[in-house]
């Protein structure tokens, strides 16, 4: 298609937004607790910069696990992928296999289209779902304007 990766020509002269260090910290579990708190107490393992086989602590689900439900395929059916020929075409290349739990990233006050693409970027490179979402999206001409009300 007519995407641009960055290892394209255009790689060099275009903006990267502060979110794609900040994300690809947080996939390799190396973000800082002093700059980036969390909003629940975290257990006392995740807390240490690393564990004894030296790379940094993971969270697990506190989701727990009901046996027996009534829901066809069990609790979990509906967050489940789908696994139809399409989808398993699409596993088997590489594209949609994440591995991991998922990053969730809301930014209060309007995220650019930039800030969307690192997210995207980061996900694809690192194999690990990130959701992104925001108060709004921020297009160049809604930027200029925001800029102007301001004068």
């Amino acid at each position: 298609g007519g995407e641009i990766d960055e290892e394209s020509e255009f790689s060099n002269s275009r903006y990267v937004p502060q979110l794609k260090p900040i994300l690809t910290a947080c996939v390799h579990n190396e973000l800082s607790f002093d700059e980036y708190p969390s909003v629940v107490p975290m257990p006392q393992q995740a807390r240490t910069s690393t564990n004894s086989s030296g790379s940094a602590g993971v969270a697990h689900s506190a989701r727990k696990t009901v046996a027996g439900s009534a829901r066809k395929g069990g609790a979990t059916n509906r967050w489940q992928k789908n696994s139809s020929p399409a989808k398993a075409t699409a596993a088997s290349s590489g594209k949609g296999k994440f591995q991991g739990g998922r990053i969730i990233v809301f930014v209060v006050g309007g995220m650019s289209f930039s800030e969307l693409r690192v997210a995207r970027e980061v996900m694809q490179k690192e194999s690990k779902e990130i959701v992104a979402g925001s108060t709004h999206f921020v297009s160049p001409q809604h930027f200029i304007e925001d800029i102007h009300h301001m004068a």
